[in-house]
């Protein structure tokens, strides 16, 4: 009984990688598409936050990544609002 408890209340590591990469990913897509100096760390942490904080979303990340793949930045803008809402400006 335990071991089980245990079990469910650590996250998979491999969620844990993938969402990491997701959030990566969208913010250095930020970045490349929009301004040079934006903070990917912040937007990194924020994303985190987003994924895993309390009433996380855990699917967050990964539909906003999703939705940016092969999407011109320009696309993206008006695209991708609703699913990187809370991740990116």
């Amino acid at each position: 009984m335990l071991v089980l408890s245990l079990a469910t209340a650590c996250s998979n590591p491999v969620d844990e990688i993938d969402e990491g990469v997701d959030c990566a990913n969208i913010c250095d897509r930020y970045r490349d598409c929009y301004d040079e100096d934006y903070d990917t760390g912040a937007c990194r942490d924020r994303c985190d936050d987003l994924v895993d904080g309390e009433n996380g979303d855990s699917n967050a990340a990964d539909a906003c990544d999703g939705c940016l793949d092969d999407r011109s930045c320009i696309d993206a803008t008006f695209s991708c609002a609703s699913e990187c809402a809370g991740i990116l400006p």
